[in-house]
């Protein structure tokens, strides 16, 4: 192994444990039993999103576009397999793949190991206080992987590889939507991104087209989730 090499693999090891250090704080967030009440209502009626308000005092009954009914499922049933500390520890394995993607990415952009852990650490310090067993961490999880797919789709000059690294985003997006409504944010920095990418290629050829089929179609993945368009439109509302 290479010394720099060998200096990456400690820098990331390095950023993985401020990481977990980071995540490692109690669960306090107040709303942490409305999403696992939530997610246990969506298992026992077979997986179905609710469509109605099951839980308020004064407005029970009201309809109720539940942006984030798959975190909360998920969330139920981590929590019926091992108690509270299994979401514990979901949090933390939520989020270390997020920096392994940030230290790859940035390491095949040709960032010097050194600036990848200040950049990571600060990163971590600006981040960690929204470190929450709550739906908004999955965007937090996913957010990494979005801007490596979108980078390496950018940086990639064969047609192949470059076609994979770009599939990533619509999925991402499909399932970003279902879990957390900042999926609306993580659109808008895939549309800014392929406007950028199509500005620098002067909206010609295969580059080009591919990041608007990109942007395009990802916009219309947010669709794809239980309550169709009212998703985009309740956020907007409020």
């Amino acid at each position: 192994m290479s010394r720099e090499r060998f200096v990456l693999v400690l820098v990331g090891a390095g950023l993985l444990a401020a990481t977990l250090a980071a995540a490692s704080t109690a669960i306090w967030s107040y709303d942490f039993g409305w999403h696992l009440r939530t997610g246990e209502i969506i298992l026992e009626s077979g997986g179905r999103p609710p469509e109605h308000d099951p839980l308020s005092y004064t407005a029970a009954g009201t309809d109720w576009v539940d942006h984030e009914w798959l975190f909360q499922a998920v969330l139920a049933l981590v929590v019926q397999a091992g108690g509270v500390a299994a979401a514990w520890w979901v949090k933390l394995l939520l989020l270390a793949p997020g920096t392994a993607a940030m230290v790859y990415g940035l390491q095949r952009r040709g960032v010097p190991p050194v600036w990848i852990a200040v950049l990571g650490i600060v990163a971590l310090e600006g981040a960690r206080f929204r470190f929450f067993v709550r739906p908004e961490l999955a965007g937090l999880a996913l957010l990494p992987f979005l801007l490596l797919a979108l980078d390496r789709g950018r940086r990639v000059e064969a047609p192949g590889p470059r076609l994979r690294w770009l599939a990533l985003v619509p999925a991402l997006m499909i399932l970003w939507v279902n879990l957390h409504p900042s999926a609306l944010l993580a659109a808008a920095v895939v549309v800014a991104f392929a406007a950028g990418v199509m500005m620098e290629e002067r909206f010609q050829g295969p580059r080009a087209r591919l990041f608007a089929g990109t942007a395009v179609l990802s916009t219309v993945c947010l669709l794809a989730n239980p309550y169709g368009l009212d998703v985009v439109a309740v956020p907007l509302r409020i």
